[in-house]
């Protein structure tokens, strides 16, 4: 079994490449378990990584060919074995649905915010917003 990899620093890691490719620190997770250089990639919530499903389709079938464990703080999961294959593709499921939940009640808040009349929307520039909520022009 070959060392651990990792997806690197977080902030490095969400920044795409120029040529629009995968994120820099993800690009080279996948480098090092295509290489065999690694024997396990830990995270601590894999399914973070799921809610980007190719991402997280080609990492799962990247480590099942090159026998990488993939871990996280509920277990460590080989993605070659049937059930954590399955295991790890409903965690993957769960993620994205929990993502677009989110993402629906965030869409209900605002909507309801609007419907209030209490959606403040920014102002373009040369407006201020006074403290009655009304918008007024400022310059000329």
């Amino acid at each position: 079994m070959g060392p651990v990899a990792g997806h690197g620093d977080r902030r490095r890691s969400r920044r795409v490449r120029g040529d629009g490719g995968f994120p820099e620190g993800f690009a080279r997770l996948v480098t090092e378990v295509t290489m065999g250089r690694a024997g396990v990639v830990p995270g601590i919530g894999m399914s973070r990584l799921a809610r980007t499903g190719r991402d997280w389709h080609q990492l799962r079938e990247l480590c099942s060919l090159s026998g990488v464990l993939l871990a996280d703080p509920d277990g460590v999961y080989d993605p070659g074995i049937y059930n954590d294959r399955l295991l790890l593709g409903l965690k993957g499921t769960m993620s994205e649905a929990e993502l677009y939940l989110i993402r629906q009640r965030m869409l209900t808040g605002r909507l309801a915010k609007a419907e209030r009349g209490e959606l403040a929307i920014p102002l373009p520039i040369g407006y201020v917003r006074r403290p009655s909520g009304e918008a007024r022009w400022t310059l000329g």
